[in-house]
């Protein structure tokens, strides 16, 4: 018994047109679910002349077969279309409430082609489509949105939409549902701005069908119990990622002022010891029980009144470390501000960082800043700066590009910026920690932390773990190239397939090799939800094909081996203070790790795989 079928939903806004389609069956069991099948359909709905703010970029919604079910932490669902960020593979992957409702409307994928007119929302609701008019939304925040729009519609929805920065095309706006969860990363939130798509709101009562739903219960429970067993779990469930300032910043992984340094001397101020006292409640996705997310309330002061969900360990280091800010209180309201707005919080903080860098050498001047002193740590001209980018206003419009097209508008602060292929790098990226830096270096979507990031390189384990695991012993070393090529390809392939399953990495060997969901036990999954009967090692080689399809995109996109790299500031600049003080991530260890994945991989050493049509056709 097979439960293949994958409902898409395609939609054309230029007529308000839509209609239902089945995907093919080749499609899910080969690429899995979520980011795999996106990233496909984008590779062949998308060619080198489509821009990424025309109408001809589709956005794409997917949800994995597990989506919707009672396996723990499949509440995630994937947006995929040409970045406008970096104007390569732009996805971005999301938590939350939405998924699971938009799979119990009837509908698996959605495919948003064209544009519209006037500002319009999609309403699913049990298998219908409406298309309605959202002109008295344009100009409202994510959370009036979403509660304007559950005002005017019977039942619950659960909505994901965008706020101001999407509208004005802000090029790193993000896609919003709830009050903090955000498919934040390459601007998905700008694609549904220039397609004037302010909403997709779903209201879904139909139960999830799977092939086995016997076996998919034994292996909730199973799956239960072994979260509940990772050494991480009650750490994670009670601080979330808040927790890793205290973790990173003594390993000289934090980093601050832009990256000039790579420890932060107030971070105590900014994680989870401070943060814990404006948390009120924790918070979770659905069907999740690790419940790793924070409500927090700020009750007196000149912020009282303040309130929101998070901030995230990557948001903490944005607007704290990044920008040398210890206000924890003015982190919280910024936090609230790029959620309400629509922004991402990674790339808003880089943007700032780069503008202090930028202030402190001269390059821009209180004339270009609005009168503004963008001076490290400057809280109050942060948020006014915040506001100014998700309206275009101002200095708004030059930073709301991103700090990478802002500084070739600008013509300077180039070697200020810190990115790879375009986008700016996300936390824990540092000169000492090689493994991860190179990881985020060869990521499809450009400066990533979620792609193949080794953290365990960072844990101070045994050098038996890395050779149990990986067969390498060395994988263990922050400071160690050998072996780091291999782990971060199957961390690669591993986070594919959690992505396409759209299962959360927090379940997963993210934290370490042993603990969680491992391939195994994606296939027992895979099989119940789908009754495709798989091993563990072709669930990888689905991982890896993703990998594959995600590069023939992005070659296709003008990618070389030059754009698979990090900037010179983690490359020739040694760590400038820390337990590292004077190591770095030299270009010769670098180029050595390129040449070592290049092999594995079978690409030639310009990083190009060598038979396309192979791998774009299944069996």
């Amino acid at each position: 018994m097979y439960q293949l079928d994958r409902v898409a939903l395609r939609v054309n806004l230029t007529n308000w047109a839509s209609e239902r389609d089945k995907l093919p069956e080749s499609l899910p069991r080969n690429l899995i679910g979520g980011r795999g099948i996106n990233s496909r359909l984008l590779y062949d709905l998308v060619d080198q002349s489509v821009e990424p703010l025309g109408p001809a970029n589709p956005l794409i919604v997917g949800t994995g077969p597990v989506t919707g079910t009672t396996v723990p932490t499949s509440a995630r669902f994937t947006i995929t279309a040409k970045s406008p960020l970096t104007g390569i593979l732009g996805d971005s992957n999301c938590g939350g409430h939405w998924g699971p409702f938009l799979r119990r409307a009837g509908f698996d994928f959605i495919i948003v082609e064209g544009e519209s007119e006037k500002p319009c929302y999609l309403l699913l609701s049990d298998g219908r489509v409406e298309i309605r008019d959202a002109s008295h939304l344009w100009g409202c925040g994510t959370e009036e949105t979403q509660r304007l729009i559950e005002k005017e519609t019977s039942g619950k929805v659960h909505s994901i939409c965008i706020g101001q920065a999407g509208e004005n095309l802000v090029r790193f706006a993000a896609v919003i549902n709830g009050l903090k969860n955000a498919a934040g990363r390459t601007g998905m939130g700008a694609v549904m701005g220039a397609k004037k798509l302010k909403a997709i709101a779903v209201l879904g009562t139909q139960p999830v069908k799977v092939a086995h739903p016997d076996l998919l219960k034994q292996l909730t429970k199973a799956s239960i119990e072994k979260i509940r067993k990772m050494p991480s779990y009650r750490a994670m469930s009670l601080m979330g990622t808040p927790m890793l300032v205290e973790a990173l910043n003594p390993i000289g992984a934090f980093a601050t002022r832009n990256w000039q340094e790579d420890c932060y001397e107030e971070a105590h101020k900014i994680g989870w010891t401070a943060l814990q006292n404006y948390v009120k409640k924790s918070r979770g996705c659905y069907g999740c029980p690790i419940h790793c997310g924070h409500y927090y309330e700020i009750s007196e002061g000149k912020h009282a009144g303040a309130y929101g969900e998070g901030p995230e360990f990557a948001t903490l280091s944005a607007f704290g470390g990044r920008c040398a800010n210890p206000d924890l209180e003015s982190i919280l309201v910024m936090n609230q501000m790029a959620n309400r707005l629509g922004l991402d919080t990674i790339s808003t903080g880089n943007t700032l960082a780069w503008a202090m860098e930028c202030f402190e050498r001269g390059h821009l001047t209180r004339w270009d800043l609005d009168g503004l002193e963008v001076t490290w740590g400057n809280a109050e001209a942060m948020i006014t700066l915040i506001d100014k980018i998700a309206k275009r206003e101002g200095v708004g419009d030059l930073l709301a590009e991103g700090s990478y097209l802002a500084a070739k508008k600008l013509g300077k602060g180039m070697d200020a910026v810190v990115h790879a292929k375009g986008m700016t790098l996300t936390a824990g990226m540092t000169r000492v920690s090689k493994g991860v830096t190179f990881a985020t270096a060869v990521a499809s979507r450009g400066g990533d932390h979620l792609r193949g990031i080794p953290n365990i390189e960072q844990m101070h384990l045994p050098p038996e773990f890395g050779q149990r695991f990986i067969g390498e012993p060395g994988v263990v070393d922050q400071l160690g190239v050998e072996g780091k090529a291999k782990m971060v390809m199957w961390l690669e392939h591993s986070n594919a397939v959690s992505d396409s399953l759209e299962l959360c990495k927090f379940a997963g060997p993210w934290i370490q090799l042993d603990q969680g969901y491992m391939p195994d036990d994606y296939a027992k999954l895979f099989h119940a939800a789908t009754g495709v009967e798989v091993t563990g090692d072709q669930m990888m080689k689905m991982g890896e094909r993703v990998i594959n399809i995600e590069r023939l995109f992005n070659l296709r996109e003008g990618i070389t081996r030059k754009d698979d790299s990090v900037v010179a500031r983690l490359l020739d600049e040694p760590s400038p203070s820390g337990p590292f003080k004077g190591k770095h991530l030299t270009r010769a260890e670098f180029n050595k790790m390129l040449d070592e994945y290049y092999e594995l991989r079978g690409w030639r050493q310009e990083g190009i795989p060598p038979n396309p049509e192979a791998l774009l056709s299944f069996d």
